[in-house]
């Protein structure tokens, strides 16, 4: 994933609100509103950028199998094989506890593979990992909550609709490259249970 450092954007904001300098009190609103919208932004759509599937042991304790490991991302789902390259993967149900999950009893695999989107972290004035794929959006976000904490509503509100229209364009292009890996899905019954099997193409 492409990224750009704190200071970067902290530089993009400064020229775009013709700011000299930023004082103590500019640096701790800009961090501020850094995460506000960073955060907003984060839980708006299941960016590709920020999704991975990763393999995870298990291992039978009492009644339950379990993950042996700590999961650090938000689980988005749970498979038998990777959904990415076998079509014959099946969802798993699970229980999350913490940052363990819980199986059904007597899964019969030595692993997992669970698709997870990486988990929000806030970030600081020594962050070098913001997502290239929102610097404009949390440019304009970060200037519209400038504007309109220095009473100036109207260039807030102007920019507060450049900054949606910045992400939702991030959202169309997410949404333009899903439709056309259009997963193909076939669905069997086990137990009253359905599961999904897909490919993307």
């Amino acid at each position: 994933m492409d990224t750009i450092t704190y200071e970067e954007l902290e530089k993009s904001f400064q020229a775009q609100a013709g700011l000299i300098t930023l004082d103590a009190t500019d640096k701790f609103f800009f961090l501020s509103s850094l995460n506000l919208h960073a955060k907003d932004a984060w839980h708006r759509a299941k960016w590709p950028e920020l999704l991975s599937i990763t393999e995870y042991n298990v291992a039978t304790s009492g009644q339950f199998t379990n993950i042996t490991s700590s999961i650090t991302g938000d689980v988005l789902a749970v498979y038998d094989k990777n959904p990415w390259v076998d079509i014959s993967a099946n969802t798993i149900n699970y229980t999350l506890m913490g940052d363990k999950i819980a199986l059904q009893p007597m899964y019969p695999n030595s692993s997992v593979f669970i698709l997870e989107k990486t988990a929000f972290v806030p970030y600081t004035d020594n962050s070098t990992n913001i997502p290239s794929f929102l610097e404009a959006y949390l440019a304009s976000a970060i200037l519209a909550s400038f504007f309109r904490g220095d009473s100036q509503y109207d260039k807030a509100g102007i920019e507060e609709q450049r900054a949606e229209e910045f992400l939702l364009r991030q959202i169309d292009r997410i949404e333009r490259s899903q439709n056309q890996n259009t997963p193909l899905v076939g669905t069997y019954y086990t137990n009253s249970q359905s599961r999904q099997i897909f490919q993307t193409t």
